[in-house]
């Protein structure tokens, strides 16, 4: 401890109250020390002693609506089930997280979802180095052996909403995607490009617009399709949110759909079933209960000196075939 006392300018006993979660030191020496734990790749032992509460916490990112509801329910029906409870945090932008992160360990909780598009290897050197579980959302890469991790299949998901409209008849589809730094919503269009493909079919460049996963994206998106001189029998759009910008503009436009315009979504929230939006169905309900699972099994092997026997769960979506989708007019 000597050596991290010199490199951080402190005292042994402001390191060792740090480094054992006490008090008794400011928020900006515990931060800065930990900062050099993290440089020398310090890694603590484990306080099998240490006062642990009895909840899981849940790290969502600000704002994020996208089956956040049908997810808080899974996440504490699950852990209310296995005797736990769940606290909620939230990202907001520009926050600090390294610091949110560092409240969160110094709860000392049973572990961690962290439901974030972005984790960092230093965020997830972090959460290792305290011993405490955690498990992280949708990741798609990066994984390591170290990281336990649960998502949906995008790929597939893309690919049974493209058969889906090429079953229907339909080889003028256009697209309104996710970012370009979306996981998802690439794994999503090389789904749809391989029900294409099956079908002896190719995207057309014109009909794909890059959105954000908000309403006005799909909106803006869909107008200029729909005005186009050949538009397009049928749209996808990478998500709920989307999809209903594209609904208001073919209301807009006075497009009929299904008749002149099918559209689809993804993620089957409230209230498209009440809209009757044709969508891919993504299991938020199942990645939370599975997820505080996967953190409670992992504090039972790990407190028996047992390896972690599962690290990665790939949940399956399904297509909710409503009124938004048919068959193209001849």
């Amino acid at each position: 401890m000597a050596e991290i006392a010199q490199r951080s300018g402190v005292s042994i006993a402001a390191v060792s109250k740090v480094v054992n979660g006490r008090d008794g030191v400011s928020d900006a020496t515990r931060q800065n020390v930990e900062k050099v734990l993290e440089q020398v790749g310090y890694r603590r032992k484990r306080q099998l002693d240490a006062k642990m509460s009895s909840t899981v916490e849940l790290i969502l990112p600000y704002g994020d609506g996208n089956g956040l509801v049908e997810f808080l329910r899974g996440a504490t029906s699950q852990a209310k089930a296995m005797g736990a409870g769940v606290t909620v945090s939230e990202t907001k932008p520009g926050a600090d997280r390294y610091e949110l992160f560092l409240q969160i360990l110094r709860r000392n909780p049973l572990g961690v979802i962290v439901d974030l598009p972005d984790v960092t290897d230093k965020e997830r050197k972090l959460f290792r180095s305290r011993w405490i579980p955690f498990v992280i959302v949708d990741m798609n890469r990066g994984s390591s052996e170290e990281t336990l991790s649960i998502g949906v299949d995008n790929w597939t998901g893309g690919l049974i909403a493209g058969r889906h409209l090429v079953g229907l008849g339909h080889r003028r589809i256009a697209v309104v995607s996710g970012p370009d730094d979306s996981e998802s919503s690439a794994a999503r269009m090389a789904g749809l490009g391989m029900a294409l493909r099956e079908a002896g079919l190719q995207l057309d460049p014109a009909l794909v617009a890059t959105g954000d996963f908000m309403s006005e994206a799909g909106f803006d998106a869909a107008m200029r399709f729909l005005r186009m001189p050949e538009p397009p029998t049928a749209i996808f759009g990478f998500n709920d949110l989307t999809a209903i910008g594209i609904l208001h503009a073919a209301a807009r436009l006075r497009v009929l759909v299904p008749e002149e315009l099918s559209v689809i979504g993804f993620d089957d929230v409230f209230p498209v079933a009440g809209m009757g939006l044709t969508t891919v169905h993504q299991p938020f309900l199942g990645v939370a209960q599975e997820s505080v699972k996967m953190i409670m099994n992992a504090k039972a092997q790990q407190d028996e000196g047992r390896r972690i026997s599962e690290r990665r769960i790939v949940m399956t979506p399904r297509l909710e075939v409503r009124q938004t989708t048919g068959a193209p007019q001849a």
